[in-house]
């Protein structure tokens, strides 16, 4: 049976890091809502929902042809997750979340101040984050229902990828 992994949490956390060195590790595909908004911003003021909607086809384009799937985005809000979910029942497929957190605040501002700039990447500064943050934490809090792993990105990449084949397994 296919899996689709979903990685959420905050930006400049570590989930594409995490993302993209398992992928590399299991021959698996991420998808990446980035990819979409680096497009679709030079085309529209309001452009979140749209990613979505591409990064979800895509996964879903990709389960159907027999690959397991990783997608990498921010999952914020409830919306993104119950897509998931009902995509998972109709299809039939397993469907997994990677909750990232980083319980290193320090490690967490310079990951996101130093980090590769995409058009996508709005939030430059750890103020610009904490301004954001204010708003959105409320955003990340909902029910999951689905087998769920929570990584702290703090310790060292390889430990984390060894922790989600683990669990996976």
């Amino acid at each position: 049976m296919q899996k689709l992994l979903l990685f959420r949490g905050p930006m400049g956390i570590g989930k594409s890091a995490t993302a993209r060195a398992l992928g590399k590790r299991l021959g698996w595909p991420v998808v990446d809502k980035d990819d979409a908004s680096d497009v679709l911003l030079k085309y529209l003021e309001v452009y979140g929902p749209a990613a979505y909607d591409i990064m979800f086809e895509q996964a879903e384009s990709l389960i159907m042809q027999g690959f397991n799937v990783i997608v990498d985005s921010p999952l914020r809000g409830e919306i993104g997750y119950k897509r998931a979910l009902e995509f998972s029942q109709e299809l039939d497929f397993d469907l997994g979340i990677i909750d990232c957190t980083c319980t290193d605040q320090k490690t967490w501002q310079e990951r996101l101040e130093t980090r590769t700039r995409r058009p996508a990447h709005i939030l430059k500064t750890w103020a610009d984050f904490e301004t954001y943050w204010a708003k959105a934490e409320a955003d990340f809090d909902y029910p999951i229902t689905s087998p769920c792993l929570t990584i702290d990105t703090r310790q060292e990449l390889e430990q984390n990828i060894n922790q989600i084949v683990n669990w996976l397994i």
